[in-house]
């Protein structure tokens, strides 16, 4: 039988960091050298042994050009790392009050156009006034069935059989509050020493060969 646990109250986390403070983030100089030898060795060892076996798949698939080429931008993607690029905070500030402002007079238009405000964050509430309210045809439903889905692919479906006009409003809501909340809104609030972003830069990640990147400092 498998022991029933009980869950801690919404505030314990909070209660807990406010009596004793965050909790410090590890490093290897916290950890004891005997422990971090064992693992930097283990480390290499693996990393050995899965090259052994891979290497040679990379002359049997033809890709050992492109396999040079990959390994010959890893020190231009560490120099990006080191050095930073720099960012225009008034710039993306400005921007992302005239995506916010743009937002807001669309989120008017719809609330004008069908009568009542709408969310167009909200899947729930977006789905609600698609399919019920306004009784367009669903297109497909929500992984586990539990609803009408309306993801971008959906919406542009019903863009372009339906002709509501709607539709476009909630499409250009979405691709604002995309771009706002991917790129301007946290470049607006870059505030390092010398104005420069720093990242962990990727380019194994995207199945477009894109360069990626995450961590953003």
């Amino acid at each position: 039988m498998i022991p029933q646990v009980t869950p801690d109250p919404p505030d314990a986390i909070a209660h807990v960091v406010a009596t004793l403070g965050h909790m410090p983030a590890a490093t290897l100089d916290m950890v004891p050298r005997g422990e971090v030898v064992d693992y930097a060795c283990a480390d290499a060892d693996a990393t050995l042994r899965i090259w052994q076996l891979l290497d040679p798949l990379i002359d049997k698939w033809g890709l050992r050009d492109t396999y040079n080429t990959d390994i010959e931008v890893i020190p231009l993607l560490v120099g990006i790392q080191q050095t930073g690029v720099v960012v225009d905070t008034e710039y993306f500030k400005q921007l992302s009050h005239e995506w916010q402002s743009d937002m807001s007079r669309t989120r008017h238009r719809i609330q004008k156009l069908v009568g009542y405000y709408v969310n167009p964050a909200s899947s729930k509430q977006v789905a609600n006034l698609l399919f019920e309210k306004l009784g367009l045809p669903p297109v497909k439903l929500t992984k586990g069935k539990t609803g009408e889905s309306t993801d971008d692919k959906v919406l542009e479906q019903l863009r372009m059989t339906t002709n509501h006009p709607v539709i476009p409003l909630l499409q250009h809501h979405r691709e604002l509050d995309k771009l706002d909340g991917t790129y301007a809104e946290p470049l607006s609030k870059v505030d390092s020493p010398d104005g420069r972003v720093r990242m962990e830069m990727r380019y194994t990640r995207t199945d477009t060969g894109r360069l990626s990147s995450s961590k953003p400092r």
